[in-house]
């Protein structure tokens, strides 16, 4: 089977990064990628670019990463999950597809929101343990300094989908 694993930022330390989220979400996904390769399945990797500058095996950059998402499409958006699941699709779709999908995020509601976005966009999810990775205090992101902050923010986030809809910028494909 052809497993393509999509790892998703947690956090922004502008001009400091990798932050300590995204180390941990580095190292995520490469256990994700030795796991599902030591089950004998393809796989395709795809990173937000703020975890593909943690360390990481160059193993597994060279034989399994084949996207790195660098910014949205768009100019005047910024870039958030949809649009990392959304050239993550794309890559894949250029290498003739994956069966399933394992997203890699912050399993505190961000891992959740994520699998929803992928499955709502035609992704088969595979779901996979992801490990603790925890909160930045230090973070320039107020909604990642805690899990309070990442549920209000969350609540928010829904509430707005359901009254206006779609956000700016979002390419359905």
């Amino acid at each position: 089977m052809k497993i393509g694993v999509i790892g998703l930022s947690f956090a922004l330390r502008p001009g400091r990064e990798p932050n300590p989220c995204n180390v941990r979400l580095a190292r995520e996904f490469e256990r994700v990628v030795v796991l599902e390769r030591s089950e004998g399945h393809e796989v395709l990797g795809s990173l937000q670019w703020e975890i593909a500058w943690a360390p990481m095996s160059q193993r597994i950059r060279k034989e399994n990463v084949v996207c790195v998402v660098e910014k949205h499409r768009d100019s005047e958006s910024r870039l958030d999950s949809d649009e990392v699941i959304l050239q993550s699709m794309k890559a894949f779709e250029s290498r003739r597809g994956v069966d399933e999908v394992v997203i890699v995020a912050n399993p505190w509601i961000h891992l959740q929101g994520a699998r929803f976005r992928a499955r709502s966009y035609g992704l088969k999810v595979r779901k996979r343990r992801i490990r603790w990775i925890g909160f930045d205090t230090r973070s320039s992101q107020w909604q990642t300094k805690g899990p309070i902050r990442a549920f209000v923010y969350t609540v928010g986030r829904v509430i707005g989908q359901i009254f206006f809809g779609r956000r700016f910028g979002q390419e359905v494909t």
